[in-house]
């Protein structure tokens, strides 16, 4: 590290100005008190060098997310949190083995993100699965993202690697999605669909429970009897 010479310099001027200072047309005008002046120059700070990339071996990256998996059911984390990372990073997993990565780091991080825009084109669909034709929305590619980073995050904490790869991936930006309501024509549809199919009354009682409340299909098909409460017409997810 090298220190830029120390120096001085001496500035003489006139104790005062000839007219106030705001009345003058530059700074070059105004005069300093007479003075000795001691400019110390800082020492120059040493260029950061590029983040660490680990890298994990395919071989034991399983091994690895079933003990963090474990972690989160310790740590008391909802079932449906724990099923959808378990889900993810099975995602993921898989994504590696296709492309017959060895190691995974922030390159390997970054080609999956990409590709859970872009994989549906390849044949056979999205994660080999015929059904995912359509890019994933931008907000699962978020999701996918805060997933991984947390079990980078808990691979820091553990002691199994020394930093985190995502210090080198910025975060995907999330838009807003703008959503159109059902129109009224659409919402007889469903009701009409549903009043002929083979059980109506239950049906009917499911189209107009998820209308009013907006819930999450994966929200009600969690919901017991005791969860509903008919008097006051209110029900808990």
């Amino acid at each position: 590290m090298s220190l830029r010479p120390h120096f001085e310099t001496r500035f003489t001027a006139p104790a005062t100005c000839a007219q106030p200072f705001f009345n003058q047309p530059s700074l070059r005008e105004f005069a300093l008190p007479a003075q000795k002046w001691t400019v110390i120059a800082q020492p120059r700070q040493p260029l950061k060098g590029p983040a660490e990339d680990p890298e994990l071996a395919m071989a034991e990256i399983e091994s690895l997310i079933d003990q963090y998996l474990s972690d989160c059911e310790l740590r008391l984390l909802s079932p449906r949190t724990i099923e959808t990372r378990r889900v993810f990073l099975r995602n993921w997993t898989w994504f590696l083995r296709h492309r017959d990565y060895q190691t995974c780091g922030a390159a390997e991080i970054r080609q999956f993100l990409h590709y859970l825009g872009h994989g549906h084109k390849e044949d056979g669909g999205r994660f080999g699965k015929a059904s995912l034709k359509r890019a994933a929305r931008p907000v699962t590619v978020f999701d996918y993202y805060i997933c991984l980073r947390s079990l980078f995050d808990w691979l820091v904490m553990q002691g199994f690697i020394t930093a985190t790869p995502f210090t080198l991936i910025p975060k995907p930006q999330v838009r807003e999605e703008s959503k159109t309501p059902l129109s009224t024509e659409q919402i007889a549809a469903l009701f009409k669909a549903a009043s002929d199919s083979s059980n109506p009354a239950r049906n009917q009682a499911v189209l107009a429970l998820l209308l009013d409340t907006g819930c999450r299909a994966s929200e009600f098909v969690t919901m017991r009897v005791k969860d509903l409460d008919l008097t006051n017409g209110r029900c808990r997810v």
